[in-house]
């Protein structure tokens, strides 16, 4: 007998979060559900994986880590469950302090 496809439903959502320029950062969150498809977005635009972008899926967890963040990063982040049951997805803001802040000698 096939197991009956759940529909995705994100028990720990993404948190917002803030870091300083050139360093890390990254979003976890748990989401239930068979059959998960889960993608990831910056400001509406997906995210690919690169050097700097890691998309991890370990059982319901799933990570989005930021190796080193820089001031365009910066942004809201969502994060996409799908599958042929239903939807489910949640958004938090990554706000990244520059480094000029800091006072330049002439």
């Amino acid at each position: 007998m096939e197991e009956e496809v759940r529909p995705p439903h994100i028990v720990e959502p993404i948190q917002g979060t803030e870091t300083r320029e050139g360093e890390g950062a990254g979003f976890t969150c748990r989401i239930e559900g068979t059959e998960v498809d889960v993608t990831w977005y910056r400001n509406d635009s997906p995210i690919k994986p690169s050097k700097y972008f890691q998309l991890m899926s370990e059982g319901e967890y799933h990570v989005l880590n930021i190796s080193e963040a820089f001031p365009e990063d910066a942004g809201t982040y969502k994060v996409v469950a799908v599958n042929p049951a239903g939807e489910d997805q949640c958004a938090a803001d990554l706000q990244v302090e520059s480094k000029s802040h800091s006072p330049v000698n002439t």
